[in-house]
């Protein structure tokens, strides 16, 4: 988890890369919005392969990706342990009191936990393949109409930027509390669950501690500089390109594919 999580930026100079952040935002966008409404087995396999040819465009290890996807995979189980129980439809398969397995409860726990491992991958490649900065001036880029209604838009996504470049800090400062508390003897591992949770503050405590401290030296940083997100000047400015329509005209064609499919099923 330290070496790779969601928020990190994989360097890179591949097409997607290049996208311009707004386009790029735009289309995980929509590419969420159709894993979310596809339903049939046939379409989660081709929305798949979709993602996984945006994956290898960015020239990103597959390695890379599932080790970012990984901390967020346990939030899989409880849709895949809630559908496999909860389903009274179907033709049953296991029973166990009034829990009760049937083919179509599992069914719809492997599509829906589907659906949900592809919108990780697809939020994770976003991270992955553009830099939190880009990311801060594409989300304010394209929420700038809503300035005339007084939103800040500049904070907004300001914070939005902290945040995302916070994530890895946190995790990287995660793992060396542990390994100072391991060397002072703590033993998070051994005994039983109460022990195990009574070892939790040694890493939590020192761990908020110095995200505070963090955010504090960054507030003081920029109150010095006199920095207000809704004033920034940008030195690189966003551009649309034709591999901008080349990529949008790509995901066009998946969602009419993705229609004709549903049509026709």
């Amino acid at each position: 988890m330290v070496d790779v999580v969601l928020g990190s930026y994989y360097p890179g100079d591949s097409v997607v890369h290049r996208l311009d952040a707004r386009v790029k935002l735009l289309l995980v966008l929509a590419l969420l919005v159709l894993v979310l409404l596809a339903q049939a087995v046939l379409e989660l396999v081709l929305l798949a392969a979709f993602i996984t040819s945006i994956v290898l465009s960015a020239r990103i290890p597959l390695l890379t990706v599932l080790k970012a996807v990984l901390p967020l995979c346990f939030l899989l189980l409880f849709p895949l342990v809630f559908n496999a129980l909860f389903t009274p439809t179907g033709a049953p398969l296991f029973s166990w009191g009034v829990l009760s397995v049937t083919d179509e409860g599992l069914t719809r726990a492997a599509l829906f936990s589907s659906r949900l491992f592809l919108l990780f991958v697809t939020a994770t490649t976003l991270t992955l393949t553009t830099s939190p900065i880009t990311l801060c001036d594409a989300t304010a880029a394209l929420l700038s109409p809503f300035e005339r209604v007084g939103l800040p838009v500049g904070e907004i996504a300001m914070v939005a930027g902290i945040a995302l470049r916070f994530i890895p800090n946190l995790v990287e400062d995660y793992g060396v509390i542990r390994k100072a508390q391991l060397a002072r003897g703590a033993r998070f591992a051994r005994g039983g669950p109460i022990a195990r949770v009574k070892s939790v503050p040694s890493v939590l405590v020192p761990l908020f501690a110095t995200a505070l401290r963090q955010a504090e030296d960054l507030a003081q940083a920029m109150e010095s500089r006199c920095y207000h997100g809704a004033e920034r000047t940008h030195y690189h400015e966003l551009k649309i390109a034709r591999r901008d329509l080349f990529a949008a005209g790509a995901t066009a064609i998946i969602g009419a594919a993705l229609v004709m499919l549903k049509v026709l099923l």
